[in-house]
């Protein structure tokens, strides 16, 4: 992007935080203390998201539904991370861009920050092979085929039991709600991340709601996957991960001070919902957590 470029987007954005201060303090909504914080940081640390831009595009890859992160990044590459998600929640609206490619986003209102977002870990993988075994054990994908890298027959389980459980008819029931947007974990493109356990989770429930299971980021690009969603504009949203890849996830989510997040997902607990509830008084959320109980043998405890 050239210097000019740049300088005119930071301009309108200072512009528009300007009004969104003058609107905001004539209707009582924020006092003046909370107005003066309001203000961009113009430092941009090592490493920060705009450095990681570069080796985004040399990867050139791409995902179902993927998110046009770059115009987002440009936008806030002179801020610092806790200004950026001040703006996603509420007064920079219209940063973030996408691209489908052949599947309509869930509609959703950009600046706005999720109400709810709900995190599991994919559906029961096969059994890993036992010392000395040289055999590869398979899980099946949706046709029946076998694949590695799929759900169990108990992880398909697991995927209709979800598609109940976040159903209208049902949440409402258990103290849940039922998600307007639906994330899973990206691999390399659209096809590969259909035969893997995140995204075959979500495929029920994805065609019960009628809803595209959305993959903005690679894995292992968590921080950029968690911006994403944030700045994704639905209400209430799932997420469905790799168990040890979750807490590296969440991290991106901002959360009311004191809040303490398990920094391991337990290799063989397949059976707890982590929520995120968003406080509106600080754009920060409340982090809970809920036991499934879905299938024979989950727990009733957490992690």
């Amino acid at each position: 992007m050239s210097a000019a470029r740049r300088h005119e987007i930071d301009v309108s954005r200072a512009k528009y935080l300007a009004r969104f201060r003058r609107a905001a303090l004539s209707k009582g909504t924020i006092n003046p203390s909370q107005a003066l914080v309001m203000v961009f940081d113009d430092t941009n640390p090592a490493g920060s998201r705009s450095g990681q831009e570069t080796s985004r595009k040399k990867r050139g890859a791409v995902t179902e539904d993927r998110f046009d992160t770059s115009t987002h990044r440009s936008a806030t590459a002179s801020m610092s991370r806790r200004d950026v998600i001040g703006v996603i929640g509420g007064v920079f609206a219209g940063a973030v861009a996408s691209t489908s490619l052949g599947t309509q986003r869930a509609s959703a209102q950009p600046g706005q920050l999720p109400q709810q977002i709900y995190v599991i870990r994919h559906g029961e993988k096969p059994p890993d092979p036992l010392p000395g075994q040289s055999a590869e054990t398979f899980g099946v994908d949706v046709d029946g085929e076998q694949n590695p890298n799929s759900l169990s027959p108990r992880g398909w389980q697991c995927s209709g039991a979800l598609t109940a459980l976040f159903s209208p008819d049902f949440a409402p029931k258990v103290g849940l709600r039922t998600p307007m947007a639906l994330y899973a974990a990206a691999y390399v493109n659209a096809s590969v991340t259909q035969i893997h356990r995140p995204y075959q989770t979500l495929l029920g429930l994805s065609r019960r709601l009628g809803l595209p299971v959305q993959s903005p980021d690679l894995i292992g690009q968590e921080a950029g996957f968690a911006d994403a969603v944030l700045a994704g504009g639905a209400e209430v949203v799932l997420i469905c991960y790799e168990h040890h890849r979750i807490p590296a996830l969440v991290r991106g989510i901002p959360t009311v001070d004191g809040t303490a997040v398990p920094a391991v997902w337990p290799d063989d607990r397949y059976d707890v919902i982590w929520t995120f509830s968003l406080n509106p008084a600080t754009a920060r959320y409340v982090f809970n957590q809920v036991p499934g109980q879905l299938l024979d043998g989950d727990t009733d405890t957490v992690i």
